[in-house]
């Protein structure tokens, strides 16, 4: 049983290094903003103000359509800012991070 336990102590580390390998390679991406942009503008709805979320969704929309993702991170983390905190806790705890 002991042995078990190393190699399942050992099979989680590896999965987590293997997790930062991955977003370290992803935020290399140029997609890396777009992506991420996606996935919190789907929580718009849900912002504390959906309001103002919504414009800053469609000004992204506007930045993807025209392939201008320089701006993408500025307003991905003005939406990340508008969410709840339960919606980033629940991020968190899936492994991806609300630090940008």
């Amino acid at each position: 049983q002991a042995c078990r336990l190393a190699k399942s102590s050992m099979l989680e580390r590896l999965v987590e290094r293997l997790e930062q390998l991955y977003r370290s390679a992803h935020s290399k991406s140029p997609t890396y903003w777009v992506d991420l942009f996606e996935y919190w503008a789907s929580f718009a709805t849900s912002a504390n103000d959906p309001r103002h979320a919504e414009k800053l969704v469609a000004k992204g929309r506007k930045l993807i359509e025209k392939e201008q993702y320089g701006g993408l991170r500025g307003i991905t983390n003005q939406i990340y800012a508008l969410l709840p905190a339960h919606l980033k806790r629940e991020s968190e705890d899936s492994h991806d991070s609300g630090v940008f």
